[in-house]
């Protein structure tokens, strides 16, 4: 009755817990990172001088038709007058920097390119030395790039794209530091609801982060756009001292915890919480890199991871300039059009979540099979709204266009129950290291997408834009298809056998320990509960 009792008190929704004010922080520390980031979007269209390159852009398009002979072509001749009328109207855009479209992908890019170098170890070095300190490095490296930003942009072009570069290395640490965290602080059947909650800080820097950024690009004070940078920066700073006041890297040392709470989370993990802190005093954990390697489970997890990145690093860099540039809409439409996947995303991945965890929880469902049906309405669902965006929308189907998103953003919401709760699942004595490999590839998704744009969408046409979305939507469906041919949330044999082993290790450690110290006893005296509590 005790232990039901401690398990009552310390449901994760009550505000006794601990857990749950270290899961908000999580999302406040990835909204931070996430805006810091994805600001760039909407100040690029306020930066730059578009109109120095819209001419040679109308000029192609004028010369894709001569003859209106269709209701397509109807459609674009609309779209391409208004166009030449908006030219000469205030559309709230008044950027100066002479930037072309290849210079502004390569600045989308240079993030990832920073992230690439620190996430390769980043989740290593949160598993051996805890994630606290090293999270708030990356949130403060992050905050401070952009204060500095609005200066070094004015000096340099070349200076802004280094400066986006090292705030990518802070941001390579995020997510397999919050991942590490969510292992050593959350029981199993808790972790697709914490993911949730903290990864909506991503939706929440998409609905806050982008509408006031819209909202500060059109005041006149300090030209408007600066003020994106140091708004967010101080965010940072403010969000840093509640991490450094509040959080600790696990739940026995943290002293905002009950101790009701830290006996619930003890006894319900059985002591893994304690076997994997323990692991880095006695024994440096060797990585099974063949066994890495040929696990099938962590190959879908990457092209998963991929997939999703390459398509959310393309709307979150380029769709400010689609919603001007090709639905013609003005600023002040343009950030709350800007919101419409997020808005989408931030209710159905809570609710999703919480469903796949109870349906687990009540044995409905396997932990794989819950994976691979998210993860597979994930893909298929988000290459659906990208050929409907291909194929179907132009200016005159803004309300298409919205629902497509929509549409987008519910898809989307479904891999935080789908391979993200599968990575942080399959081998939890390398939950870091392996959240950083998939993070890798989802780095290079990132980096990818903007490369790709400048390679398809080499003018700005609405037909270069339609390849664009067509080969998001191809990305997806493969995607998909191996995740659903060798996906998994089952730990694997080779993870289940290494941590047996290593608290073998310690055992053993533990035992030299006592006998060294207290030579008059015995190691037949040292009793279980000694062992377990050194």
């Amino acid at each position: 009755m005790e232990s039901d009792g401690i398990i009552r008190d310390n449901s994760l929704f009550t505000a006794k817990t601990m857990r749950l004010y270290i899961a908000l922080l999580l999302m406040m520390g990835l909204f931070c990172s996430t805006v810091l980031r994805i600001n760039l979007g909407m100040s690029m269209v306020c930066m730059v001088n578009s109109t120095a390159f819209v001419n040679e852009t109308v000029e192609i398009q004028k010369q894709s038709f001569d003859v209106i002979d269709s209701v397509s072509d109807l459609k674009k001749y609309v779209c391409l007058k208004k166009t030449v009328i908006n030219e000469k109207i205030d559309m709230g855009y008044h950027g100066t920097f002479l930037w072309s479209p290849s210079m502004q992908s390569a600045l989308f890019s240079a993030n990832f390119y920073g992230g690439i170098i620190t996430i390769i170890f980043s989740g290593y070095l949160a598993d051996i030395f805890g994630a606290k300190s090293l999270l708030l490095m990356a949130i403060i490296d992050c905050s401070i790039i952009s204060f500095l930003s609005p200066t070094i942009a004015s000096i340099s072009y070349l200076l802004f794209f280094i400066g986006r570069m090292i705030m990518g290395l802070g941001e390579g640490f995020v997510i397999p530091t919050m991942s590490s965290m969510a292992a050593r602080w959350f029981p199993s059947h808790e972790r697709s609801t914490v993911a949730a909650i903290y990864t909506s800080g991503n939706q929440l820097a998409g609905i806050l982060g982008l509408l006031i950024s819209s909202k500060l690009c059109s005041i006149n004070f300090l030209g408007g756009w600066p003020l994106i940078f140091y708004f967010f920066g101080l965010l940072g700073i403010i969000w840093s001292v509640l991490w450094l006041v509040f959080a600790s890297d696990e739940p026995q040392t943290n002293k905002w915890a009950s101790e009701n709470e830290k006996k619930y989370l003890k006894e319900i993990t059985q002591g893994q919480i304690k076997k994997i802190a323990g692991s880095a005093k006695f024994h440096k954990p060797s990585i099974p890199w063949k066994r890495l390697i040929l696990c099938g489970p962590l190959w879908a997890n990457l092209l998963a991871q991929f997939s999703f990145n390459f398509g959310i690093s393309f709307i979150q860099s380029f769709l400010p300039t689609y919603l001007k540039d090709i639905l013609l809409l003005p600023l002040d439409q343009n950030g709350l059009f800007v919101m419409i996947p997020y808005v989408a995303q931030l209710i159905p991945k809570n609710i999703f979540a919480i469903i796949s965890d109870g349906l687990k929880k009540s044995g409905i469902l396997t932990p794989t099979m819950a994976c691979k049906i998210f993860q597979c309405f994930g893909n298929f669902g988000t290459a659906i709204a990208f050929i409907g965006l291909a194929l179907y929308v132009d200016c005159t189907t803004k309300v298409l266009f919205a629902l497509l998103l929509v549409f987008y953003g519910v898809a989307f919401s479904c891999g935080v129950s789908g391979f993200y709760t599968s990575i942080i699942s399959i081998a939890p004595p390398y939950t870091g290291l392996m959240t950083s490999i998939c993070m890798i590839f989802g780095m290079i998704g990132n980096a990818t997408s903007p490369n790709v744009f400048s390679i398809l969408n080499q003018n700005g046409t609405p037909e270069e834009w339609s390849r664009m979305f067509m080969a998001v939507a191809i990305i997806n469906i493969v995607a998909g298809v191996v995740f659903l041919l060798f996906g998994s949330a089952d730990v694997q044999d080779w993870a289940e056998s290494r941590r047996s082993s290593r608290v073998e290790d310690i055992q053993q450690n533990a035992i030299k320990l006592r006998v060294s110290t207290k030579r008059k006893r015995t190691v037949s005296d040292v009793t279980v509960d000694e062992i377990t509590m050194t």
